[in-house]
């Protein structure tokens, strides 16, 4: 029968607990095995789940006196000490298993010496502030990533554009009709030249909410397959700039570790490229990257990638 966490650690604690207090008693002491019970079950519950406060507001409403905050502040401090001398808690384990990308709160120790270089993900995949609708579809076909980095003719970088916003691009079909050949024609010159003077090209846009709606998340390229194919966008381009942050974050690629490491945690951030002094990006630091376990990951999934 599913019954989570507290319920098995309730009852093994109280098990023990019984145990021990009925031997007690047995031995002669006057004892009440009901509150070694229910010692144990704190004890466990502490010692798996390594909560303090929470769990002690918790256990206290249960039995309804007082009297017992102090014998269950003590016993959870006890065996949240101990257990922290041989393991993580049950729900770190947890989330060390199933690899979710989840960032302490302070540092790591021994990232001080460690840059932006050593862990970002490179080579990186960019697209030009007007790109080929044909190689956006190819890329969100052939590739999982959230958040590309937008470029400049020279590569340097001018935004940031999610996933999640060329999806709604592709389905609602925003595209220019300008021609994929080298140069600039006189529509995208003039196009350009209202862009620079702070007037956004007159083409059909989603609306903000769009981005936000639930019909999105969790849709991805392959359910617009019975809806739009690789043809149908043959010849058009999309112009990301009135889509894309014009000012994300990024760091230079000398920039330290732990810096980084701060920027997630104070701003929230999913995607951080990073860039040379030039500002053109050579790498892209996520989460992911900031996880020793999901480093070693990536380098023994592609060293089997190799051998196979």
């Amino acid at each position: 029968v599913p019954s989570g966490l507290f319920v098995p650690c309730i009852t093994a604690g109280t098990a023990f607990g019984r145990a021990l207090g009925e031997a007690l008693k047995a031995s002669g002491m006057m004892v009440d095995p009901g509150i070694y019970a229910f010692i144990g079950s704190t004890a466990m519950l502490g010692g798996v789940t390594r909560m303090t406060i929470s769990l002690a507001v918790i256990l206290l409403e249960t039995t309804h006196n007082i009297q017992y905050l102090l014998p269950i502040m003590s016993t959870l401090l006890i065996s949240k000490w101990i257990g922290d001398l041989f393991n993580l808690s049950l729900y770190d384990i947890h989330v060390e298993i199933k690899f979710i990308p989840f960032i302490e709160w302070e540092a790591p120790v021994g990232v001080e010496q460690l840059t932006a270089r050593d862990v970002m993900s490179e080579p990186v995949l960019t697209f030009h502030e007007k790109e080929s609708a044909s190689f956006v579809y190819q890329t969100l076909k052939e590739t999982r990533h959230h958040g590309f980095p937008v470029v400049d003719e020279n590569g340097r970088l001018t935004g940031l554009i999610q996933r999640t916003q060329l999806y709604l691009l592709m389905r609602d079909r925003i595209f220019i009709g300008e021609p994929i050949g080298q140069g600039a024609g006189p529509q995208s010159e003039f196009s350009l030249n209202r862009m620079q003077t702070g007037v956004l090209p007159e083409i059909p846009r989603p609306h903000l909410l769009d981005f936000f709606a639930n019909d999105v998340h969790g849709k991805d390229i392959d359910d617009l397959a019975d809806q739009i194919d690789e043809e149908d966008v043959e010849g058009f381009r999309i112009d990301m700039r009135p889509f894309m942050n014009p000012v994300p974050y990024s760091v230079q690629e000398a920039a330290p570790l732990s810096r980084i490491f701060q920027l997630f945690r104070s701003l929230g951030i999913r995607h951080l490229p990073v860039v040379d002094k030039n500002n053109r990006v050579v790498g892209m630091c996520t989460r992911k990257e900031l996880r020793p376990d999901y480093k070693f990951a990536r380098e023994e999934g592609e060293e089997d990638d190799g051998h196979h």
